[in-house]
């Protein structure tokens, strides 16, 4: 098993997705060998054609790739990391995601021994700030003294 001391938060960008969706993107669209996330946390909005449908559940924490396979989503830092993927933009996310994303993040912490303070948004990454990002839209300093709190 690989070795990960960081977790990066990110968001689709998107008003609508799944693991599915977002695997699509990345196979299809960028041409990777599968979705760059390692989770994605649902909004309960699925794409389909043009129409929107509550397909999945609002707060839904889907399995991308697998934990032991290195991710692509924070360029020059996927070795050690965990990727997770919010839907949504510009940091409206539900109060169910919100609340999926703190639980996920607090079990990987236990699980691979990762600090507070290297839960991330992409922005914080050295690539992400290099590139302008402002992924994934959401306070983590806040989000991170949350976490040190409970």
């Amino acid at each position: 098993m690989r070795k990960i001391d960081k977790i990066y938060v990110h968001e689709s960008d998107s008003t609508f997705g799944d693991v599915g969706v977002v695997r699509d993107w990345h196979v299809n669209g960028r041409g990777w060998s599968d979705i760059g996330y390692h989770n994605v946390i649902c909004n309960g909005h699925q794409h389909k054609g043009d129409e929107y449908e509550s397909a999945v559940i609002d707060g839904e924490i889907q399995q991308g790739r697998d934990y032991s396979r290195i991710g692509a989503h924070v360029r020059g830092d996927n070795r050690h990391s965990i990727g997770i993927c919010l839907i949504g933009e510009n940091g409206e996310f539900t109060d169910k995601q919100m609340i999926s994303l703190e639980q996920l993040i607090r079990g990987l912490m236990v699980q691979y021994a990762v600090d507070v303070d290297n839960v991330l948004g992409h922005y914080e990454a050295k690539s992400g700030k290099a590139q302008g990002k402002t992924c994934p839209d959401i306070d983590m300093a806040k989000f991170r003294d949350k976490l040190k709190d409970n």
